[in-house]
């Protein structure tokens, strides 16, 4: 969410890249948006390998420690956020690809990269806190946030916000749908006893919460953009 803020900040104040937006006089002005697809896909395949080789030690290493015990004497692994992580992303991407099989009859590397990086952060807070088909429902939320829902993409355009690197869809999006989804998803059965604060007592709504972890969710969120 912090670096996802800072890049929208930052493109707002860089403004769009040369003729990527141009108004249409014949048509009352309607704007108009110049595709500029990506230089190098081979490229963008190894910078999203890097990351989710790396991400996959960030998400293993969260838990602090390689066996977590929980409250009630459950074990919670480093391996079980990395399979829920592999989960996550293994679902956004099959979706991604099935999507454009179907409506677009063809297969981008975009498509797969854009997938994989979104369902990371979207998984990067509660991978630790959840099981393996709340993983792949996670997955599913991130593809559906950055690809399908359009008004979100509207409103950067219609603003002039032109972001090359989608960091405002993959990092900004995708961290609040995390951040949020920690208030719904979180068991908490399978919250680490090595915390000592009061979030690893949360419930999540969809296991019997009261909503008040969502609530306290809200308020961090809140927090984050405003302190970037």
């Amino acid at each position: 969410v912090c670096a996802g803020t800072a890049g929208l900040i930052a493109t707002y104040v860089l403004g769009p890249r040369l003729h990527r937006f141009t108004q249409n006089a014949s048509t009352q002005n309607m704007l108009i948006v110049h595709e500029m697809p990506s230089h190098n896909p081979v490229y963008t395949c190894i910078g999203t390998l890097f990351l989710y080789v790396g991400w996959m030690s960030y998400i293993a290493s969260s838990c602090h420690r390689t066996e977590c015990s929980s409250t009630n004497g459950n074990e919670v692994s480093a391996s079980t956020s990395v399979a829920n992580t592999l989960l996550a992303t293994s679902a956004a991407t099959l979706l991604g690809l099935m999507w454009e099989a179907y409506y677009l009859r063809l297969h981008s590397a975009e498509m797969i990269n854009t997938s994989i990086l979104s369902a990371l952060v979207c998984m990067s807070p509660l991978a630790s806190f959840i099981h393996p088909y709340s993983a792949v429902i996670v997955g599913i939320l991130s593809f559906v946030v950055t690809n399908l829902i359009e008004p979100l993409s509207f409103l950067l355009m219609r603003n002039h916000i032109d972001d090359p690197c989608d960091t405002i869809r993959i990092y900004l999006y995708n961290g609040i749908v995390g951040i949020l989804a920690v208030g719904f998803f979180k068991d908490p059965t399978l919250s680490p006893a090595s915390s000592s604060t009061s979030f690893s007592d949360g419930v999540g709504i969809f296991y019997g919460g009261d909503g008040t972890l969502l609530v306290a969710q809200i308020i961090g969120l809140l927090f984050i953009i405003t302190f970037t």
